[in-house]
């Protein structure tokens, strides 16, 4: 009887360890995203072609900041494209930003930009409104910019944006 009864308890045991899945929200202060603003002399950047190593030769040294971390967004909504964050370190207009979900770096803002910016981008902004005091993640701005350069763009960033918006769900971040 005894026997019986240490197994039973082994069982659970293991079935409670087992229990955890994947689709779980993770609990606060585990997010895998992380933000970093590369910024520098990066103003002039402007082409989504360019590469890391292009852009330091050109444009000079390019230093990376913490702008913020998975645990910093509130919520994002898909439809609607606001992100709402409980903080966010300042970022400097014009900065790039990469998005990562662990080590792998998913996809990157190409600029941080409000309504006063005067350069037009046909991928991934991170937009300020000020009217609203929301953030957006907009394919393009404005929004009737280069469409087709636009819509390759989303394309080539699909699968991290997938990646993002995957561990947004496990953390029960999405809207």
């Amino acid at each position: 009887m005894m026997k019986k009864m240490y197994v039973f308890i082994l069982c659970l045991i293991v079935f409670a360890g087992c229990s955890q899945t994947d689709n779980e929200p993770i609990t606060e202060g585990k997010s895998l995203i992380t933000a970093v603003t590369r910024s520098g002399n990066v103003e002039g950047i402007v082409s989504e072609y360019e590469t890391a190593s292009d852009d330091e030769s050109q444009y000079g040294s390019i230093s990376a900041r913490l702008a913020f971390t998975g645990d910093d967004i509130e919520w994002f909504n898909p439809r609607t494209r606001e992100i709402r964050f409980r903080k966010i370190n300042s970022i400097p207009v014009y900065a790039r930003i990469e998005m990562k979900v662990g080590e792998e770096t998913v996809f990157t803002i190409v600029a941080h930009i409000s309504h006063v910016v005067n350069r037009a981008y046909n991928n991934l902004v991170l937009f300020y409104d000020m009217e609203k005091n929301a953030y957006f993640l907009n394919d393009n701005w404005p929004d009737y910019w280069d469409p087709e350069g636009t819509r390759r763009n989303a394309e080539k960033r699909a699968p991290g944006w997938a990646k993002f918006l995957n561990q947004l769900k496990k953390e029960g971040k999405l809207k």
